[in-house]
């Protein structure tokens, strides 16, 4: 444990809600927060109680207009070795775009987005477009097969899934889009599914329910600009569920300021 690090948590114990209250302070907030911390109503404890910010606007938008347009903010590397380095820029153009297009299907604040994508950086382009406009993402791993996902979707409500044609695994393709379908059909729900052609493999698209990302995102300008959604700190950002493998799988809501 280096010292700096062991002197950073010794205050975070000796103050936590000063402390937590002054590393907020170095993120955006629309509102700043009438109180930090609320526990009058025990257990549901509550932080930044009437701030108003956005996790994506934080993560990009901040960035680029402090001068770190040009600095690598996503830096990846498949298997086989490919590299796509990705500047704060690139990321805030593309999030833009794709937040402009959720809108544009009928994606609004509260919504469930199912997010089962490849380890690739659309996968992180999707989660920031959706909490952009205040929808809620739930990342399924692409590992997982159709009863584990019909599960978190129909937990979630999604009204959209993201996802990909298919992956690459040890060499070999896997289609991840007919997973998808046979989730859908097990879970008895009808969402529209946004599918990003990654691999290139051959996949069922239904007419109306199924959409190609990179052709949707052609009607989207390169300099469009999504607004971002402002909520309140203890608004839902995300669900990450559990394995499931004892039972049903369980969904831990996480909030965008706690």
């Amino acid at each position: 444990m280096s010292k700096e690090f062991f002197e950073v948590y010794q205050e975070s114990l000796k103050d936590p809600v000063g402390f937590w209250e002054r590393q907020a302070a170095r993120l955006y907030w629309r509102s700043k927060w009438e109180k930090t911390y609320d526990d009058s109503n025990p257990p549901f404890y509550k932080w930044f109680v009437g701030g108003e910010t956005n996790i994506a606007y934080n993560a990009l938008d901040r960035h680029v207009h402090n001068g770190r347009a040009n600095k690598a903010a996503l830096i990846w590397v498949s298997s086989s070795g490919q590299t796509r380095v990705l500047r704060y820029w690139d990321l805030y153009r593309e999030v833009n775009r794709l937040a402009v297009l959720l809108r544009m299907r009928g994606v609004e604040r509260g919504d469930r987005v199912a997010i089962y994508m490849p380890m690739i950086p659309e996968a992180m382009i999707a989660m920031l477009a959706v909490n952009r406009i205040g929808a809620v993402h739930t990342v399924v791993f692409s590992g997982f097969g159709a009863q584990a996902l019909a599960d978190r979707i129909k937990d979630a409500d999604a009204k959209l899934v993201i996802t990909a044609d298919g992956m690459t695994r040890r060499g070999k393709v896997i289609p991840l889009k007919p997973t998808v379908d046979e989730a859908l059909a097990l879970a008895g729900m009808d969402s529209e599914v946004l599918v990003y052609r990654h691999v290139g493999v051959g996949v069922p698209m239904r007419e109306g329910r199924d959409f190609w990302w990179q052709e949707e995102i052609k009607a989207v300008p390169l300099n469009a600009y999504a607004e971002p959604e402002w909520v309140s700190g203890d608004e839902p950002l995300f669900i990450l569920y559990t394995s499931g493998t004892t039972g049903k799988p369980k969904g831990i809501l996480h909030l965008h300021g706690a």
